[in-house]
């Protein structure tokens, strides 16, 4: 739903995304050092493959379970930070590079696979993160995105909304 929200709070609106610390309140940290996002591609990307794409921020996403709903034969696309976990983003400047990855990452995929097929998207990001996710997508340029939650004590990913 949060992502949902950033495509409607796009970038066209000038909109201050923060992220809710439980130390800082609504304020961005003092951190000086950067988060560094990590690109995981397909080895050979294959144009009648299904694409995914795992946001593993906030945690890692096994891929087992993209495949538990997708089934085989997904391009799985996944960015990343090292030691994924809720309070890797600190500072203002991380989810600046954020949306530069996200924005790199979803060209590359169009250009890849074209602009018909949709993106199979499988968040585990902070709220803030989900937002800025949104607020990059720009319908006319980028492909569908089907997006997805993980529900229950299990984990199990369901789709949510389709954009």
């Amino acid at each position: 739903m949060l992502i949902k929200l950033g495509t409607l709070l796009n970038k066209t609106f000038d909109v201050t995304v923060k992220n809710l610390s439980r130390e800082t309140g609504w304020c961005w940290g003092d951190d000086k050092v950067n988060v560094s996002f990590r690109v995981n591609k397909p080895n050979t990307p294959n144009n009648s493959n299904v694409i995914c794409l795992k946001l593993s921020i906030s945690d890692e996403i096994v891929s087992q379970r993209i495949e538990n709903v997708l089934g085989k034969g997904v391009d799985i696309w996944e960015i990343t930070v090292p030691e994924p976990n809720l309070y890797k983003i600190t500072k203002e400047s991380d989810l600046s590079n954020f949306s530069i990855t996200v924005n790199s990452v979803m060209n590359e995929i169009k250009n890849i696979y074209g602009q018909n097929k949709s993106i199979h998207v499988f968040p585990a990001v902070s709220n803030a993160l989900a937002v800025e996710f949104g607020r990059c997508y720009m319908p006319k340029v980028y492909n569908p995105l089907v997006l997805y939650d993980a529900t229950g004590k299990e984990g199990v990913f369901i789709k949510t909304i389709e954009i």
